[in-house]
């Protein structure tokens, strides 16, 4: 009953701006490919931060090399305080919170702008994809992923899109929290009375 009230909500055809947040640390075996599969999908009101936790290797200048790229500095921090402080950078619709190693594939825009895009969905993402090299571990835990779109009460931040105004009105992430801090904020979220969706449409790749 869900998914069909759900379907016939969206509002096809509408865009957002959205403010792409990638926190780092030693990343530089990777940042690369974040960023530029960002950059591909990115459109003229989008921004994309990167906000470094103290990386000791090459990974923040190649950040610089990226125009679109705005580097904040923020050692020692927790997780959820370098999403914060790279939220807090625009006033964007969206904000998507990406992991420094993983990469999101052609369509992920849309996909997400499609699926935000209804009343009451204040958050929407996928569990992260595994690799086409994947080993044996990985592959037995991406069988248990979930192929339908479904109302979800987390959804992992490596690859999390939220509404600004309700990513602002909960606090955001919670600062003092070493883990987890997406899995609270997914309670708060659905605590609020809003919905989180899991669309496997809006791939990730670690």
């Amino acid at each position: 009953i869900f998914d069909k009230t759900f379907k016939t909500e969206l509002l096809r055809g509408a865009t957002m701006s959205i403010s792409f947040v990638i926190p780092m640390f030693n990343e530089e075996k990777n940042i690369r490919a974040c960023i530029e599969s960002i950059i591909s999908e990115m459109e003229n009101d989008d921004i994309l931060v990167v906000v470094d936790n103290g990386s000791t290797d090459m990974s923040p200048e190649i950040c610089k090399q990226y125009d679109k790229v705005k580097l904040l500095h923020m050692p020692n921090r927790t997780i959820g305080a370098l999403r914060n402080s790279g939220a807090n950078c625009s006033n964007s619709e969206l904000v998507a919170f990406i992991d420094a190693d993983c990469v999101i594939l052609k369509g992920w825009r849309e996909n997400v702008v499609r699926t935000i895009n209804s009343d009451g969905v204040a958050a929407v993402g996928s569990r992260i994809m595994i690799p086409p090299n994947a080993n044996m571990i990985e592959k037995a835990w991406y069988s248990q992923r979930n192929y339908k779109i479904s109302r979800v009460k987390y959804i992992n931040s490596g690859n999390l899109v939220v509404k600004r105004h309700v990513f602002e009105q909960l606090g955001g992430f919670n600062e003092g929290l070493i883990t987890g801090e997406d899995t609270e904020l997914g309670w708060r979220i659905n605590k609020a009375g809003y919905v989180m969706i899991d669309d496997p449409s809006i791939q990730c790749v670690h």
